[in-house]
């Protein structure tokens, strides 16, 4: 697979889990303006999720940048 190839594949799978960090982040928003109490239970099943996006976001990010010859 060419570089360009690599780098396109890689920034596409990145495409759905930025998707999923905007949706996170937009429920955060809604939680702050909350006058409520929020439980634990509740941020905690949001943090494995949030967690499991950016490690695979960091791990394409790699694969972009080793295709790109390690340049921006």
């Amino acid at each position: 697979m060419s570089a360009d190839a690599q780098i396109r594949s890689a920034l596409h799978q990145m495409e759905d889990d930025i998707f999923a960090v905007e949706l996170f982040a937009r429920l955060l928003g809604h939680f702050a303006g909350n006058k409520g109490m929020i439980e634990a239970e509740c941020l905690y099943a949001l943090s494995d999720p949030l967690l499991q996006v950016g490690f695979r976001l960091r791990e394409q990010f790699r694969e972009a940048f080793s295709a790109a010859g390690g340049r921006l």
